[in-house]
């Protein structure tokens, strides 16, 4: 999973789920913060103009709805790979062969002990696309990675939209200040298990949906986002939508397309159909697989509408991602859990 991580960075989420900024917390000029704190480890500034597009753990940033040129800070763990050797190993699992520009070059980046810069191009689909990741090193021995990518097509002639941004994304680096990580502390919350032996592991006031699991699978939540996971790797994830006004089956296609960038053989098996999600207005579903080196996933995908009102409804989507060999065992609990959710 962790090899994976540089390419999800890559294709950035554009949802906002928090902004926050803290007392005593200097914000350079013209910039604001859509990470401060010790639950993250960092504090993460961008321009003001700028769209704030965190997800769970990910603090990140977006020019416009025009202008979709991103970037994005995360903690990581490299495992088995060395410093460095992360970016460049974490991308091999890419179908595309990135071109480097830049490799393994140090850079300063705000109170970081170190850092090393990589920049490459990477064909998303038909389209050139330019990518900065940098891997920092914190003074407690943390590491992080730092992800700016943009479009590498002219945004006005000589000039592309990656180029039109880097004195910002300069500023932004110079700025990140990191610090020891700390667990937040919340009131711990007991929850039930109904009369099916499903657990709720989140509710409306967690996560904006509440949600149950059998008891062979587990729960992490992190912010809004709830994964479970059984013990043959199967997978279940609840999430608020990660892009606003657009239709479902426009959200469904562009996901397939970021899946083709990363995996192979992205197919089809069930194309987009109506479907009942707990109390939604409505639903979607649809099945299609991918192949990550030589294992296939299956994935039965739900896209909701529900919760807020007439005018503000939010999206939601429900993934189930499993081996292709164990993909049937857990149908019916999937239904289960599809039929008890609540927005």
């Amino acid at each position: 999973m962790k090899k994976l991580l540089s390419l999800l960075l890559v294709l950035v989420l554009c949802v906002s789920l928090f902004a926050c900024k803290e007392d005593g917390e200097e914000t350079p000029e013209g910039m604001k913060a859509v990470a401060v704190g010790t639950s993250l480890g960092f504090t993460f500034y961008v321009p003001e103009a700028w769209v704030d597009s965190s997800y769970g753990k990910i603090a990140s940033a977006y020019v416009s709805a025009l202008d979709t040129s991103s970037v994005s800070l995360v903690r990581v763990n490299l495992g088995d790979l060395t410093f460095e050797n992360y970016v460049k190993e974490s991308l091999t699992a890419s179908k595309n062969v990135p071109t480097y520009l830049e490799e393994g070059k140090a850079v300063n980046v705000g109170n970081a002990k170190r850092a090393l810069s990589y920049v490459y191009t990477y064909n998303y689909g038909e389209f050139p696309y330019q990518f900065m990741q940098v891997l920092c090193e914190a003074t407690d021995g943390a590491y992080y990675l730092f992800t700016y990518g943009a479009s590498a097509q002219d945004k006005t002639e000589g000039t592309t939209f990656y180029q039109s941004h880097l004195e910002e994304v300069t500023s932004m680096l110079a700025s990140v200040k990191f610090g020891d990580k700390t667990d937040v502390v919340t009131e711990e919350v007991v929850y039930g298990v109904d009369a099916d032996g499903y657990k709720l592991v989140s509710d409306e006031k967690t996560s904006g949906f509440a949600f149950y699991i059998p008891e062979t699978f587990t729960a992490e939540l992190s912010l809004g986002i709830v994964l479970a996971t059984a013990d043959d790797n199967a997978t279940v994830t609840v999430a608020e939508a990660t892009s606003t006004g657009v239709a479902v089956r426009e959200y469904y296609e562009n996901r397939l397309k970021e899946l083709a960038v990363i995996y192979s053989d992205v197919t089809e098996i069930t194309e987009l159909t109506e479907c009942t999600l707990g109390n939604s207005s409505e639903a979607c579903y649809a099945e299609y697989s991918y192949k990550d080196g030589g294992k296939t996933y299956r994935v039965y995908q739900v896209i909701a509408v529900g919760g807020g009102n007439l005018f503000s409804k939010k999206g939601y989507v429900m993934t189930y991602t499993a081996p292709e060999d164990v993909y049937e065992e857990h149908l019916d609990e999937l239904a289960k859990m599809m039929e008890k959710i609540r927005f």
